[in-house]
C-alpha cells in the first residue's frame, strides 16, 4: 500500500492491456474531450477535493520543489451519467511565482483542468509514465466511499503551463 509505483513507458506495458485500455491510455487529448462526447448531456466533473498538502517524494523531484513547498492537490471524477470513468489528481507546487495559475485551479470548482490546459497553445506535456495501481493504494486516498480490490490503470503526465510545472495523474476506472 505504501509502495512508491513503478512508473514504466506504454511499450512495457502493452501486452497487459485490451485494444480498448491501449487506446485510451496512449490518446494524447484531453480525456475530458474525449468522455464529453461519448457521454454527450451526462457528461459532468465532480470535484472530491481541493487542499494543501505535502507532496511526496516523486512529485518533490518531478516538480523540482524545496521540501518545504506544500502543493494543491485536486481530486475529481469524470463522469457519465453519474458513474465515475477517470479519477484525476492534479499537483502542483504552491510558490509566489504560480500565484495566478494556482489561483485559477482552486476557482475550477467542478469544471475541468483540461478547460485551461487544453485550449491554451502555451500548455505542453512534457513527460508521460503508467502504472498498475490498487483501489487501497495512497493514491486513491479519499477517491472510493468503499473498499476495492481491484486494480487500476494510472496515467501520469508532467505539463509545463506558462512555466508552472504541474502533474495531472489520470486513472481509468473503465475495464473497456
Amino acid at each position: 500500500m505504501g509502495e512508491t509505483p513503478k512508473w514504466r513507458c506504454l511499450a512495457d506495458i502493452e501486452h497487459q492491456l485490451t485494444q480498448m485500455q491501449i487506446i485510451a491510455l496512449s490518446d494524447q487529448g484531453s480525456l475530458t474531450r474525449q468522455i464529453r462526447l461519448s457521454c454527450e448531456a451526462t457528461f459532468d466533473v465532480h470535484l472530491i477535493s481541493s487542499a494543501e498538502v505535502a507532496p511526496n517524494a516523486q512529485e518533490v523531484c518531478l516538480l523540482q520543489l524545496d521540501k518545504k513547498i506544500k502543493v494543491i492537490s485536486r481530486k475529481v471524477y469524470l463522469r457519465c451519467h453519474k458513474i465515475p470513468q477517470i479519477f484525476a489528481k492534479t499537483i502542483i507546487g504552491l510558490s509566489s511565482e504560480n500565484q495566478t495559475f494556482t489561483d485559477k485551479i482552486k476557482a475550477l470548482g467542478e469544471q475541468s483542468l483540461g478547460s485551461i490546459l487544453f485550449k491554451d497553445p502555451l500548455a505542453r506535456k512534457q513527460a508521460v509514465g503508467f502504472a498498475q495501481l490498487s483501489a487501497q493504494d495512497a493514491f486513491f486516498e479519499d477517491a472510493f466511499s468503499e473498499n476495492l480490490n481491484s486494480y487500476y490503470w494510472v496515467r501520469r503526465n508532467l505539463y509545463d503551463y506558462e512555466g508552472v510545472s504541474l502533474i495531472v495523474y489520470e486513472a481509468f476506472l473503465s475495464e473497456e
